[in-house]
């Protein structure tokens, strides 16, 4: 032990020492702006082909020193200006540099594409940028609703701060399809299975650029990135450093809001500090609050939405009053659904000796108590059996409150080992209380989630690893509530539907009595009209609910407190979430140590969930033990990508491959080729087809979910699901079994009814897969027009979805026993053949370094499938947005104008199906940079048209907004 210490103390000592002999170079200077002359706050100095670099200060100067003996080469850049070249050639040099403001469409450099550095106007497939400029610019009161204006973007909006963003179809609410990576991180939420956006992502003040991809990016990203994947990189704290803060204020306007506008107010705060060029760190604190959105569809029976998209002329506006199976949008409760069968013995037995005395009694006496039983024995049975819901209560009023909240704050410290590597720790914290639309809604309370992360990079590799660990706090689901809530004040089975049925029997047999004493060969068809039975439910109904506490009320509260904080499977309506992902990653990119005569790079993940729920949501504990196991799943990738340039570099060729494996499922191969073609000596011009693959595993709740809620959610790998029977033949169709129940309401006799039912064969859930053809142009024109077009074709197998299905057999959870005709919403694979094809063009024009003009468009389309698949596209055939922005204008005054519309589309759900109108949004924003203060002064606006619309079925109308910001950042210019 005392040799090591001696050899480690040896080898510290040698290390320290050769530290000492390596030549250091320092650098000062200053930038200005080579048409005003004033010095350039802000600009990026780095030395070219390492990760050295700072910015300049206050005044536009700066010192840099480097571990590196002269010549070498600066870097300096600033958005909106020409990067210019400098050579370092003495030790202690001192330089002065003046920038020109240029235009640089086409030239950003993106890395999302191919994982390395590339003009994006070279890259191989579409991507969309949102720089920092295009961010302090941006009309919209976040930045992150700024990037559903980007081409082929669509989005889901379930709530003020739950915005889902989408490309190129199949936009689920929580859209597990498409992968988001904040600084590397994934934020999709582990067992929740959505990416949680900009709920608990990168402040406004933290965020430096945006990188969009649309379509399969599996050979480079893995499992989900099968839509898309979208990159969020934050500030590095040796680049963007002092203090900067926000301060946002607004109002928003809705239809639907009480009082008719609510308080909005956002505030962030971010400090980073550079000490010597070696070591850095940066903090963050940001804090939204507001009342959300509501969602007040009340009267839309959501039985009736999908018949509609077929028939216009069926009407879905309704009410339980006019449908005694109404079950509205947004109301909850009444998904509950009673069927009665008045000839059932355990059903009529006690109809008969209930209604008895009141028939004795209606009859002025000429009935016996033994003719009035004998009346009713022979009558009741020939009422049509009747299929009703509960009374739902209304979404308003089931919530508890209408926040929509979110804090931010995370720390990260960076350390530059050498010229060429740089480590980085990075803590981030968030928590959120907003509304979720999947399956169900979700009133998600005190979400919280948080990311640590260690990371080491160079120039050209990069390892990380990172975790990210969710806590669902006091969130809860809205059926559910609503479900409990009516089952605690009256019981379903031995209260409310007796209750009903006694009601609405009494008062047709009460009707059908005096007719039939005229003429006793009458029967109830004969008699009872469409307006008596109207009638027959209201009044059934205003018994059965004659205790149901009322909105507000004192009971009412203590009812819903009550369900809210219990849990899910176990009387409540919230559930469970201390779920964990690892991950770990890296790349190393080999072109240099090939001296750049072709690109390969090499790169490989692992990665587990870590998911528990204590039985709430995952089918932890199936056999009732009483002990619920923590579900662990392991993954892990790896994949090669090689490049070479032909034809006097103006051909790029690349083609890469990647193997990925899932303990639950086979292994997957993603291959992926692409060619770039320049047409021109400037490379302006680019010719681009790229042929790719993609897959996504199914989602974590798709593999062990076990959730009754309108019906039981059920995971679809056979370790969750096998003994439940419905897979492999054991299982009816929903669509089947809803026929079967209409043929008995209408009377049609059970051995003529049974015959409708039809078995529906799944297969245990598989991996999902995509090849994907794309071909697409990029032009600049007089470096004023920029010019991308592309059309894609994808096809899909295996494609997942939730089958509807009701099972034939009764079966056994946790010891109890379910119905024969349990509904299951079982994931699985479809054999249908689903193709989608679409074409994406944007345009723009920049007028000057002041002025810049925008437009872009998107067509998609699928192909027709079998209508009892639910493909759930949900994007509209056509969308474009027009936009205008300037920056310095005049003086220091700018603004952003952007119009945005879309088709009207076909949504499809399993919490609804229907036509979502077209609708467009005009948003407007006007800035002032206060120069001397480093303070921009912005007033906007969004739906400016005033013009209320929602992005689904199901989700809130949203309104207009009106703020004011004031954002003071010493990197402004």
């Amino acid at each position: 032990m005392k040799r090591m210490r001696y050899t480690l103390f040896t080898f510290s000592l040698l290390l320290f020492l050769s530290a000492g002999l390596i030549a250091q170079t320092t650098v000062t200077g200053t930038v200005t702006d080579e048409d005003t002359n004033e010095p350039m706050i802000g600009a990026n100095v780095v030395v070219k082909n390492t990760i050295i670099g700072t910015i300049t200060d206050i005044n536009g100067a700066f010192k840099l020193t480097v571990n590196q003996a002269p010549p070498f080469t600066l870097e300096i850049s600033s958005l909106g200006y020409a990067t210019k070249m400098v050579d370092v050639t003495n030790v202690d040099q001192t330089i002065e540099v003046t920038l020109n403001q240029a235009s640089v469409l086409g030239s950003e450099v993106v890395v999302s594409a191919s994982r390395v550095e590339e003009k994006l106007l070279e890259s191989p497939v579409t991507i969309e940028k949102l720089d920092l400029i295009a961010i302090q610019q941006s009309s919209a009161a976040d930045y992150y609703d700024e990037i559903i204006k980007l081409k082929g973007v669509h989005s889901n909006q379930a709530s003020l701060t739950f915005n889902t963003i989408n490309t190129r179809g199949f936009a689920s609410a929580g859209n597990e399809r498409f992968v988001q990576l904040m600084d590397g991180m994934d934020n999709a939420a582990p067992l929740l299975n959505f990416p949680s956006g900009n709920v608990v992502g990168i402040s406004e003040l933290d965020i430096a650029n945006v990188e969009l991809v649309p379509g399969a990016a599996s050979a480079l990203y893995g499992p989900n990135a099968f839509n898309g994947i979208l990159l969020m990189n934050s500030k590095s704290p040796f680049d963007y450093q002092g203090l900067s803060a926000q301060v946002k204020q607004g109002v928003m306007n809705a239809d639907n809001f009480p009082d008719g506008s609510e308080p909005y107010t956002q505030a962030s705060i971010r400090y980073a500090k550079d000490f010597n060029d070696k070591l850095a760190f940066k903090l963050n604190f940001s804090y939204l609050t507001a009342n959300d959105w509501i969602a007040d569809d009340y009267n839309t029976d959501r039985n009736l939405l999908g018949a509609a998209a077929d028939d216009p002329s069926i009407n879905t506006t309704s009410s339980i009053a006019e449908r005694p199976n109404f079950d509205g949008l947004n109301t909850y409760g009444d998904e509950t659904q009673i069927f009665l069968p008045f000839n059932a013995p355990s059903l009529l037995t006690p109809l008969v000796d209930n209604l008895t005395p009141l028939i004795v009694a209606g009859s002025g006496g000429l009935l016996s108590e033994q003719q009035a039983r004998g009346f009713l024995s022979t009558y009741i049975p020939q009422l049509n059996p009747i299929q009703i819901t509960r009374t739902g209560f209304q979404e308003n009023n089931i919530l508890e409150s209408r926040d929509a909240k979110s804090l931010k704050a995370d720390a990260a410290v960076h350390y530059r080992v050498s010229d060429n590597m740089e480590a980085i720790f990075n803590y981030r914290f968030g928590q959120g209380s907003t509304v979720y639309q999947g399956s169900e809604r979700y009133a998600l309370r005190d979400l919280v989630q948080q990311f640590i992360k260690l990371e080491l990079r160079g120039s050209n590799y990069f390892f990380r690893a990172y975790t990210s660990q969710t806590d669902a706090g006091k969130s809860y689901n809205l059926t559910a509530l609503g479900a409990l809530a009516n089952e605690a004040y009256a019981p379903s089975a031995s209260v409310w539907a007796p209750t009903y049925a006694g009601n609405y029997v009494g008062q047709l047999m009460a009707q059908f009595l005096p007719v039939w004493a005229t003429n006793p060969t009458l029967t109830p068809g004969s008699v009872l009209t469409p307006e008596m039975i109207a009638a027959a439910h209201q009044a059934a109904r205003t018994a059965a609910d004659a205790n149901r506490p009322a909105a507000g009320s004192a009971e009412y509260e203590s009812i819903m407190s009550q369900i809210r904080s219990g849990y899910f499977q176990r009387g409540g309506a919230s559930f469970i979430d201390n779920s964990n992902l690892w991950h770990a990653e890296g790349n190393y990119d080999f072109t240099e140590k090939l001296n750049n005569k072709f690109g390969l790079q090499v790169g490989g993940n692992w990665r587990q969930y870590d998911l528990f729920t204590d039985g709430t949501v995952f089918n932890e504990d199936p056999l009732g033990t009483g002990t619920n196991e923590r579900i662990r799943i392991n993954e892990f990738g790896g994949y090669v990508q090689a490049s070479k340039r032909v034809l006097n570099d103006h051909l790029k060729l690349t083609a890469s491959i990647r193997y990925d494996k899932n303990e639950n499922f086979d292994g997957q191969l993603s291959p992926r080729a692409s060619a770039v073609y320049s047409i021109d000596k400037e490379r302006n011009h680019n010719i681009r087809f790229a042929y790719q693959t993609g897959f996504r595993n199914p989602q974590t709740q798709a593999q062990f979910i076990y959730f009754p809620t309108t019906n039981v959610i059920i995971g679809g790998t056979e370790a969750n699901a096998g003994r439940y029977g419905i897979y492999e033949g054991g299982a009816y169709s929903k669509s089947s079994y809803d026929q079967f129940q209409g043929a008995l309401l209408s009377g049609i006799p059970y051995e003529q009814a049974v015959a409708l039912l039809q078995e529906s064969y799944l297969d245990y859930v598989q991996p999902e897969k995509l090849r994907s053809i794309e071909f697409g142009y990029k032009g600049l024109f007089s470096n004023k027009l920029l010019f991308d077009a592309s059309a894609y074709f994808n096809s899909y197998t295996d494609f997942i979805y939730q089958a509807l299905v009701v099972a034939k057999q009764p079966v056994t959870h946790k010891g109890q026993e379910l119905p024969a005709n349990q509904v299951f919403s079982a994931f699985t694979n479809s054999n249908e053949k689903i193709q989608s094809r679409g074409v994406e063009a944007g345009l723009t024009y920049r007028y000057n370094s002041k002025l810049e003009f925008s437009g872009n468009y998107a067509f998609a389309e699928i192909s027709e499938e079998d209508a009892d698949f639910i493909s759930s596209f949900n994007t509209p055939k056509h969308r474009y947005n027009l936009g205008i922005k300037g920056r310095k204008v005049f003086d220091n005054f700018g603004f952003g104008l952007t119009y945005r519309w879309q088709d009207e589309m076909f949504y499809q759900a399993s919490f609804g199906s229907g036509i979502v109108p077209s609708f467009d949004v005009l948003d407007l924003q006007l800035s002032y940079l206060l120069s001397k203060a480093n303070t921009v002064v912005k007033v906007g606006a969004t739906n400016l048209l005033g013009n209320n619309y929602r992005t689904n079925i199901g989700n809130p109308f949203i309104g207009q907004m009106f703020y004011v910001s004031l954002t003071y950042d010493q990197a402004l210019k």
